[in-house]
């Protein structure tokens, strides 16, 4: 390590942690100026009155017109070095080192010298500390030499012991004047640091306000899309067998017309349970005390009645014994998880495989988790609907959810079938959690009960 980098940790060590360089420099106004100039003069009037009150008192005549011709020197240097503090701002440095140079020569520019080391030294910089300190030892070297020999004609010269004695207490006194411009700056630093922190905490609020509309409008579009979706299908199917069935007798046109206005009231009373739900909701999205239902798997086997009259047969698989598990132990925002992603997929497939079968089957238990699988055949290309309007956010829609759950979903072709295959968390008392291997097996057809 060489001595220029050991001095470097030195300094380091001396100056303390970096100040903060992102505080900015507020210029004070024109009247705080005046008022801190008129300050300035003030106490710079003070020290010069104490400091030449004994020149009346002095009896030699020439001695007193001397120190009468200091005086107005005194007076003359410290009105020089009192504006320069106009530009203490700008240049602090050099300001400091001015009127560290002329305090040795007036009285009346301690004050001045004084305010400019606070000003300096509320920048907590170390080096240009040093520098505007250094400048006093000379000044008063030559300052009182001058006075020995020519003013007061002595030949003796000022002591080293003197001089040191002198500049000890001179270094006192404009350490503590450091101290507090150093204080002043690390309160100065604190505060824009708060106000900053504020202005941060304040945009982060906006940006949570946002992200709670864009969350909410988001809840609002999925909601909308899973229960709307479903009976707005219904509709269709049975509004396009009226169109397309000239020879459909009555009792069947009577019921599907019935069909038909039974689920458009519905939709409504869906619409309104939804706008009503995801106004009456607690931090995790479970219903308040009071607010309306929202479906669950205990309403899925109506779900399946109601869209058998879609001409879809349905055939749905679920042990007896899971239906008395998630009675007991599923949580409620995993059930109405699991239905809407069910519902969902028996919409798609009842718009793009209208007359197939479809296969419902669900699994697992607390501590493994739910499997939920999901199968209707695929149509032959002469028997695909060329007219299905598809929004097409279901497959994206279900996914989203069931991340938001916690939860795994696949989603496609499998040997001539369409196949939709979730995962969700369903927590046990005393099993863990199922590995992502332990899903993958489920998924891929562990529908044991």
């Amino acid at each position: 390590m060489s001595a220029r980098h050991r001095l470097g940790e030195r300094l380091a060590t001396l100056r303390g942690p970096e100040p903060s360089h992102s505080a900015p420099q507020v210029n004070p106004t024109w009247r705080q100026n005046a008022v801190r100039i008129a300050f300035v003069v003030a106490v710079g009037a003070i020290i010069h009155m104490l400091s030449y009150g004994f020149v009346g008192g002095i009896e030699d005549p020439e001695l007193r017109a001397q120190l009468e011709e200091l005086r107005l020197i005194d007076i003359g240097l410290g009105l020089v070095a009192v504006p320069l503090l106009l530009a203490r701002r700008r240049w602090p440095v050099v300001v400091a080192v001015l009127t560290g140079a002329l305090m040795p020569f007036s009285s009346f520019a301690i004050a001045a010298y004084l305010y400019a080391l606070v000003s300096l030294s509320s920048r907590r910089r170390v080096i240009p500390i040093l520098v505007a300190l250094a400048c006093l030892a000379p000044a008063s070297w030559v300052v009182q030499t001058a006075m020995d020999r020519w003013v007061l004609e002595h030949e003796t010269g000022w002591g080293a012991v003197d001089f040191l004695a002198n500049q000890t207490f001179l270094l006192m006194v404009a350490l503590v004047f450091v101290l507090l411009g150093w204080n002043i700056g690390a309160r100065r630093e604190l505060a824009w640091a708060v106000e900053q922190q504020s202005a941060a905490a304040e945009r982060e609020q906006v940006a949570r306000v946002a992200q709670a509309r864009l969350a909410e409008r988001a809840a609002i579009a999925r909601e909308m899309h899973d229960a709307l979706g479903h009976r707005l299908s219904v509709v269709s199917m049975h509004a396009g067998a009226l169109a397309y069935r000239q020879d459909m007798p009555a009792d069947e046109v009577r019921q599907a017309a019935g069909t038909i206005a039974g689920q458009a009231r519905t939709a409504l009373e869906d619409l309104r349970e939804i706008l009503g739900v995801l106004r009456s909701t607690d931090a995790d999205g479970a219903p308040v005390e009071g607010s309306p239902q929202v479906p669950d798997l205990c309403r899925l086997p109506t779900m399946v009645d109601e869209t058998a009259g879609m001409g879809c047969t349905i055939d749905l698989e679920v042990p007896e014994r899971l239906w008395v598990q998630i009675h007991e132990s599923l949580p409620g925002s995993t059930s109405r998880h699991a239905y809407r992603v069910v519902q969902e997929a028996v919409t798609n497939a009842c718009k793009h495989a209208p007359g197939h079968p479809i296969l419902i089957e669900m699994g697992g238990a607390p501590g493994r988790g739910l499997t939920l699988r999901v199968e209707n055949p695929l149509p032959a290309p002469e028997e695909a609907p060329s007219d299905v309007v598809s929004g097409g956010m279901g497959l994206t829609g279900m996914a989203e959810r069931v991340a938001l759950a916690g939860g795994e979903l696949e989603a496609g072709r499998q040997e001539g079938s369409f196949v939709v295959e979730a995962w969700l968390p369903w927590a046990g008392r005393r099993a863990a959690t199922p590995s992502s291997t332990d899903r993958t097996a489920q998924l891929n057809g562990s529908m044991a009960p």
